[in-house]
């Protein structure tokens, strides 16, 4: 209240934190035989999505049976990452 100026407005903002980024994914369907070298045309990819939505799908088991699905971050402008197997990933540690 009698600080200077500058104090104060640290003070205020002392609670407060930097959000972190968002985390995003996109996957696509793995289909029979795809991945294998054979000629098959690139999957067709959806997203980016957040993982909140990401979750959410999981856990109406969107992804449930495994290699259905493959995921991967979205971090631009780095390079895309690896896919996974979507049912394998715990994106309610990206929430």
């Amino acid at each position: 209240m009698f600080a200077p100026p500058e104090e104060e407005e640290e003070e205020e903002g002392a609670g407060q934190r930097e959000a972190l980024p968002e985390v995003l994914w996109e996957y696509h369907w793995l289909h029979e035989g795809e991945g294998q070298g054979d000629g098959h045309a690139p999957p067709e990819l959806f997203g980016p999505f957040s993982s909140a939505q990401m979750q959410e799908w999981a856990s109406q088991g969107y992804f449930q049976g495994g290699g259905g699905a493959r995921c991967r971050r979205v971090d631009p402008p780095n390079p895309p990452g690896p896919f996974y197997d979507c049912a394998r990933v715990d994106f309610q540690l990206y929430t």
